[in-house]
C-alpha cells in the first residue's frame, strides 16, 4: 500500500484502496503467464536476496496481514504481448484495459 506523508515526509498512513482508486484514476495491475513467475525461495534465490533480508521482509508483511505465500514475481524482463493490464472499476472488480 502507498504511504501518505507529510510536508516533511514523515509518514502519517497508510492509504486504502478506494483513497488509492480516487488518487490515481483507478487502480492497474498487470498480469503474465503464471510459468514465468517465481515464489518463494526460487523468488528470493532469483532476486538475490539474502536469506536474512528475505525473513525481513516476510516478518514486516506480516505484521501488515500479508501472506508471503501470496507474493510471485519475475527477475528480469518479460515480453510486453504476453502481459495483460487491468483496471479496477468502482465496484472494485478488475476490468481488461483494450490496446
Amino acid at each position: 500500500m502507498k504511504p501518505l506523508a507529510d510536508s516533511n515526509g514523515k509518514i502519517i498512513r497508510r492509504l486504502t484502496v478506494d483513497e488509492m482508486w480516487e488518487i490515481a484514476d483507478g487502480l492497474y495491475r498487470f498480469g503474465c503467464p503464471i510459468g514465468q513467475l517465481k515464489y518463494g525461495e526460487n523468488l528470493r534465490k532469483a532476486a538475490k536476496m539474502s536469506s536474512i533480508w528475505w525473513r525481513r521482509l516476510v516478518k514486516s508483511g506480516v505484521k501488515m496481514k500479508a501472506d508471503p505465500a501470496d507474493w510471485w514475481g519475475h527477475v528480469g524482463s518479460l515480453s510486453l504481448t504476453e502481459l495483460t493490464v487491468e483496471k479496477m472499476n468502482a465496484d472494485k472488480r478488475w476490468i481488461p484495459v483494450g490496446y
